[in-house]
Order: C-alpha cells, then sequence, then structure tokens
C-alpha cells in the first residue's frame, strides 16, 4: 500500500489499482499477539488504515483478489468466483510473505496455527478459546 500511495501522490491522475488476497490492506501484523490474549479487544485495532481511506485517495482497491496470470499488459484476477482481466501499463508485484515452517512432522494437523495475517489472529483466537490446552 505504500507503493501505491507513493505513486497515487507522484502522479494524481493515474489509476492505481491494488489487489490484495485477504479482507485487509493495512495493518500491524506484530499486534496479533495481543490480540490473541485479550489485549486488543477487536481485531479491528490492529488495522492502520481501511480500504475506503485508500479508496477516498483515488487507490482502486480489491479485497479477496487472487491475480492468477500476468501477462504483458494484463493481469487475470480471481474476483468473487470469477475470473477478470485488467490492464496495466505499469506493473508492481508484491509477493507478500509465507512463514517459513521447519521440517516438523504434524504441522499439518488440525488446531496448529502460523500468524502472520489478521484472518490467522481471527482463525487462532476463535480455535484456541475452546481448547483446554495450548502450546505457543
Amino acid at each position: 500500500m505504500t507503493a501505491a500511495s507513493r505513486i497515487k501522490r507522484l502522479k494524481p491522475s493515474m489509476r492505481v489499482a491494488v489487489f490484495e488476497r485477504s479482507e485487509y490492506v493495512s495493518y500491524a501484523p506484530c499486534g496479533l499477539p495481543y490480540y490473541l490474549g485479550g489485549f486488543a479487544k477487536s481485531i479491528d485495532q490492529l488495522v492502520h488504515y481501511t480500504v475506503d481511506v485508500f479508496r477516498k485517495r483515488g487507490i482502486d482497491v480489491f479485497t479477496r483478489a487472487e491475480v492468477v496470470e500476468v501477462a504483458q499488459g494484463y493481469a487475470r484476477v480471481r474476483l468473487g468466483g470469477e475470473e477478470k482481466a485488467f490492464e496495466w501499463s505499469k506493473l508492481i508485484l508484491a509477493t507478500g510473505a509465507r512463514p517459513r515452517l521447519p521440517p516438523i512432522k504434524g504441522l499439518d494437523l488440525e488446531g496448529v496455527f502460523t500468524l502472520r495475517t489478521l484472518e490467522d489472529g481471527e482463525r487462532a483466537k476463535r480455535d484456541v478459546q475452546s481448547a483446554r490446552r495450548v502450546a505457543v
């Protein structure tokens, strides 16, 4: 979102579109332990800026969107179960990150979580509430 915001400030007339796989575009993942521990009562307390803030800045934001193909001049994006093509003249590909997991058996079991996204935090908190024992 930093790159999109900067481009929009430098070239206000340029159309800038962002495709985000999750629902949230600007948040503090370092606050997830505080959310799980009950110090942050709502996941929304970890959100820096909402999608609406970026839209008001003139940035087209598409959440729950997954880029499935990039070709010269267009990108194919999965939005709400259907695929759409979006044209581009300049493309910044920000691939995000995934947790690097050690080779330990059982990491794919139900109830084993990594914390990176707000959705990870929501899922972990929901499951931990019904747990009798938790290991961190």
